[in-house]
């Protein structure tokens, strides 16, 4: 919340708006040959919503939720106790896992309400634990190993500088798909 609720990091995001909505279209448009369906996506810990605003331009029905309501993009909710329906959604993005008090609980949720053949785009930072990160993922096995016993991996991208910079410091990026 503190960092959402952040006068710098509003007036930072605000100066860089339309490149942060470029930035996360992309990442959107990359996944566009793994999702299943463009019907609905998830963002959790949207803060501002720039997620939300760029995966408006593909899916059909978009959700985004933070601790901090941001409207009318953001919703109030709990990515560890998500309040959607079981299979939900095709895609669900986060770059805020390492603000979660138990991310093992929200892979779970995350996959909970993933359709089959469900993609979750997770942008994390590796190795370098950060001013408002509650986790520090410093082991990219444990990492992984994490998600395996829920999703496959599918693709994953070291992040350059350019995309590092807009999107705070996030150096990995990893595409992860529901098979049942």
């Amino acid at each position: 919340m503190e960092k959402s609720l952040s006068v710098e990091t509003r007036k930072m995001c605000k100066e860089i708006w339309k490149e942060r909505i470029d930035e996360f279209y992309k990442i959107f448009v990359e996944s566009l040959d793994l999702v299943n369906s463009r019907d609905s996506a998830l963002c959790l810990g949207a803060r501002y919503g720039e997620e939300a605003e760029a995966a408006k331009k593909i899916f059909n029905k978009v959700e985004a939720i933070d601790l901090v309501e941001y409207s009318p993009l953001v919703k109030i909710g709990d990515m560890h106790n998500l309040e959607f329906p079981t299979r939900s959604f095709d895609l669900i993005y986060t770059n805020a896992l390492d603000h979660s008090i138990s991310p093992l609980k929200v892979i779970k949720e995350c996959y909970r309400v993933s359709r089959n053949k469900g993609i979750f785009i997770v942008d994390i930072k590796i190795r370098n634990k950060g001013r408002y990160d509650v986790v520090r993922f410093d082991d990219e096995i444990k990492f992984k190993k994490m998600f395996s016993r829920h999703f496959k991996l599918i693709k994953e991208k070291n992040l350059d500088n350019h995309e590092r910079e807009i999107l705070f410091g996030l150096s990995n990026r990893y595409f992860w798909r529901k098979d049942e």
